[in-house]
């Protein structure tokens, strides 16, 4: 691999950085929406529905009673022949209460259900976020910086000036009368070197 790198346009890099900062930025948006919604839901599950269920089991349980009265009234009471009454309306009413009360029995069960599932979900998606959080909160960012000091020190090499012509011919000259001359050693066998 090569020693050096070849850097046509500083400008890239910075396209680059910003590219990176917006990623973080959007991706670290994202991940707050979805953490406020997994607590807005969990909030729903954990508090709202059970107390709802358990309000409705209440009402539901005191509606199934007032049928039953109801129903137990209206056989109790002959008609004005002596007969017994139809208690169909009554019988009806009942069932129709006896259902919602299942309904709402089977709601609160689910939603005691719903909680563990919730639970073991938030807990795997969290889980499998932990790489991408810090990507996003430790790693691009460091990135970013390391990008950042890498433009500002280019943009300083660019910066210097480059030696004029005449000084640099100037100090080649200095540093060659400051050398001594080269000896050259005849060879062993006698002839001259090169």
């Amino acid at each position: 691999m090569s020693e050096h790198a070849s850097i046509e346009s500083i400008d890239c890099l910075q396209n680059l950085r910003s590219a990176v900062a917006k990623f973080v930025d959007v991706t670290g948006s994202a991940l707050l929406t979805a953490d406020a919604e997994i607590d807005r839901t969990a909030d729903w599950l954990r508090r709202d529905r059970p107390t709802y269920w358990k309000g409705q089991l209440r009402k539901r349980e005191e509606a199934v009673t007032q049928a039953r009265l109801a129903l137990n009234r209206k056989r109790s009471m002959p008609t004005a022949t002596g007969s017994q009454p139809s208690t169909v309306d009554e019988e009806k009413a009942l069932s129709r209460r006896q259902r919602l009360l299942e309904e709402a029995e089977h709601k609160a069960l689910a939603v005691k259900r719903w909680n563990r599932q919730f639970d073991k979900g938030v807990n795997q998606y969290r889980s499998g976020l932990r790489e991408i959080r810090t990507l996003v909160d430790a790693d691009l960012p460091s990135a970013m910086s390391q990008l950042q000091r890498l433009v500002i020190s280019l943009e300083r090499y660019v910066a210097l000036k480059p030696p004029s012509a005449d000084r640099a011919q100037s100090e080649t000259e200095r540093t060659r009368s400051d050398e001594p001359p080269i000896q050259q050693r005849p060879s062993e066998s006698g002839e001259e070197g090169p």
